[in-house]
């Protein structure tokens, strides 16, 4: 296993060598604890948005609904973004896009007065 944690030399466009910054254990690792406080971050938010549409003013229907809408939402731009993925092969910059919404859409659910629109955003980027 210590080989697959050394530097990999690789060589771009040009024909320059130039070489990575992890190994692959390493970039696996580093890509794992990010995806683990993302999920954190994302699972913490959940919790607690029913209690934070309740300090808006919302029913526990109103509740219902708009985080159902997240979910709907999600699971539609699911049958888009796969596809996307794969005509593309941007599978990279998908996922990254992904944490960046989640990283975005959580605290503003903090500041945000829009109900619907705070909780719904912060699924989209957890379905990267």
């Amino acid at each position: 296993m210590p080989e697959m944690n050394r530097e990999q030399v690789t060589t771009d466009g040009t024909g320059k060598a130039r070489r990575n910054r992890l190994g692959p254990m390493g970039f696996v690792l580093a890509f794992g604890v990010v995806g683990m406080l993302a999920d954190v971050v994302y699972e913490g938010a959940r919790s607690i948005t029913g209690p934070f549409l309740a300090t808006l003013g919302a029913s526990a229907v109103m509740v219902g609904f708009i985080t159902g809408f997240g979910e709907a939402v999600a699971l539609v731009l699911r049958l888009g973004t796969g596809p996307l993925a794969d005509r593309t092969r941007k599978y990279w910059s998908l996922t990254i896009a992904g944490y960046a919404v989640t990283v975005v859409a959580v605290p503003a659910q903090a500041v945000s007065t829009v109900s619907a629109a705070s909780p719904s955003s912060d699924r989209l980027g957890r379905d990267r």
